[in-house]
């Protein structure tokens, strides 16, 4: 698990996962410009990256999607609601 955004690229280009939960607001690198940098590698343009966020607002949440991220998770729901987000993203 990385600590912030920078160490969030690097682990998801080495290790190639199927599915990325990131937060958005994190030191060095946001969130916002960690899933920019990676959706520049064409193994990275499909993978879904899930946002876990408190952001709330309706722009704040416009800049999550138009930075690359496929959904938004609210860091106060229920798990099962970050499960079910999961599995839908991961057709299991």
């Amino acid at each position: 698990m990385g600590q912030n955004g920078l160490e969030g690229v690097d682990m998801a280009l080495q290790h190639a996962p199927t599915l990325i939960l990131m937060d958005v607001s994190m030191p060095e690198m946001d969130g916002l410009a960690a899933v920019q940098t990676l959706r520049q590698y064409p193994e990275m343009a499909e993978v879904p990256i899930l946002a876990l966020t408190a952001l709330s607002r309706p722009e704040e949440q416009e800049d999550v999607y138009r930075a690359g991220y496929n959904a938004i998770v609210d860091k106060s729901s229920d798990r099962t609601v970050l499960l079910e987000t999961i599995q839908a993203w991961l057709n299991i």
